[in-house]
């Protein structure tokens, strides 16, 4: 379970977000950064029972700086107000399906599937939802997934992908630019003595959908 001086440390930088409160509590952040990163381990340990693509996996190359960068914004606050961690093959960096994990203040999250993927691995996730349409609508209308995740998030093209039958019944899966799921959690669900248990039963419902994106990109694989 995550520790629950966490969030107070991240409402705190909310309201403090600048270089000379950060400075004055980096021991602190310093810690509960580092039990973060433990928690993680722990959970790309479980994740790769369920996964094995993930083995060897490090936590290091799944967690998010805290640092923003700034220089194309014009909110110039230094520093993130919450943590990640994006648990897939390769780490953070990879466009590849896995497993997130958002921890704020009211905001936290667990969600998993593929953010914007470049144009080549979207095409391929595409082509694989024309060829099993079946395939995909039964993951995302599973019971258990609806009432875990809803439906999938993220921005749609307003007409069908260039190349794709535009007068496909279910064109409109091809038209998402993601391929995401999220689900909203609470500060007790991460803090809780369950909270790993917890998680876990939830990626695990999850899983199929990575599954099937990782399939789709078995020939860049």
């Amino acid at each position: 379970m995550l520790n629950p001086d966490l969030f107070n440390f991240l409402d705190e930088l909310k309201k403090n977000n600048n270089k000379e409160w950060f400075d004055s509590n980096r021991g602190r952040y310093k810690e509960l950064r580092q039990q973060f990163i433990n928690f993680i381990t722990l959970l790309i340990h479980e994740l790769t029972q369920l996964d094995p693509l993930l083995n060897g996996l490090e936590a290091s190359q799944t967690v998010f700086r805290i640092n923003r960068d700034i220089r194309f914004s014009k909110d110039k606050s230094p520093y993130k107000t919450n943590m990640g961690a994006y648990i897939a093959p390769g780490g953070k960096k990879s466009f590849r399906p896995g497993y997130y994990l958002h921890v704020e203040s009211g905001s936290s999250m667990i969600a998993g599937g593929m953010y914007m993927p470049p144009s080549k691995e979207l095409k391929m996730i595409r082509k694989e939802i024309l060829d099993n349409t079946d395939n995909f609508k039964q993951i995302i209308n599973n019971a258990d997934f609806k009432k875990t995740y809803g439906e999938l998030h993220g921005e749609k093209l307003k007409t069908a992908p260039q190349g794709f039958p535009k007068d496909h019944p279910d064109i409109g899966l091809m038209r998402y630019k993601s391929y995401t799921v999220f689900k909203d959690v609470s500060n007790e669900y991460l803090t809780g003595p369950d909270s790993l248990n917890d998680i876990m039963d939830d990626y695990r419902v999850l899983k199929p959908l990575n599954d099937f994106l990782t399939h789709a990109l078995r020939a860049d694989q």
